[in-house]
């Protein structure tokens, strides 16, 4: 399972595989929109994204209601969950980010020099639509002491996911030893 995290990610892509990567293409279809009114740049990534949605899962899945199985309702309601909690993070980061910029009466211009990226792939990482190097959010966490809580996901991608919540023989072992004491994604 493809994880798309990163503008390349999609433009690389000639089709959607599963819910996930349904409900991650709406999500970058949506913050595309706002973001093309901006900048030309996004422009033709929003139409491939749109393109992928419609003619290569819409039409294919769930054109004929009669034809949507409940195993694949499942997985949408699934696959919701994770993205609206992925976007939760997104949001919260950015808005702490954004914060302690303002109070260093900072721009995104100036945060973009800081970490040595153009202004657009900038604002790429602060909407969500990359993903920042650990590197980065380090960078961000010294200079701006910002809770690496609040810079570092602690959930898991729904490609890990499935390998770490799937049939592994250690996982009984591991359970019975508290070892995994919460839930795979908070």
């Amino acid at each position: 399972m493809r994880n798309l995290t990163h503008s390349k990610d999609i433009e690389q892509i000639e089709y959607l595989e599963n819910e996930y990567e349904l409900k991650k293409a709406s999500l970058w279809e949506h913050k595309l929109r706002v973001l093309s009114t901006k900048n030309p740049y996004f422009v033709p990534l929003r139409k491939k994204i749109r393109g992928l949605i419609r003619t290569t899962y819409e039409d294919k899945y769930w054109s004929d209601f009669e034809q949507i199985s409940e195993a694949r309702i499942i997985a949408l309601e699934k696959a919701e969950t994770l993205v609206e909690a992925e976007q939760q993070f997104v949001q919260q980061r950015k808005t702490h980010i954004l914060t302690k910029l303002k109070g260093f009466d900072m721009t995104k211009q100036n945060s973009a020099t800081l970490l040595g990226y153009a202004e657009t792939y900038t604002l790429e990482l602060l909407h969500g639509l990359s993903s920042f190097a650990i590197e980065n959010l380090i960078v961000l966490h010294n200079i701006f002491d910002i809770d690496l809580a609040h810079l570092i996901p602690t959930y898991l991608p729904l490609n890990i996911q499935d390998h770490t919540t799937g049939h592994s023989p250690y996982r009984n072992d591991i359970s019975q030893r508290n070892v995994i004491s919460k839930p795979i994604f908070a």
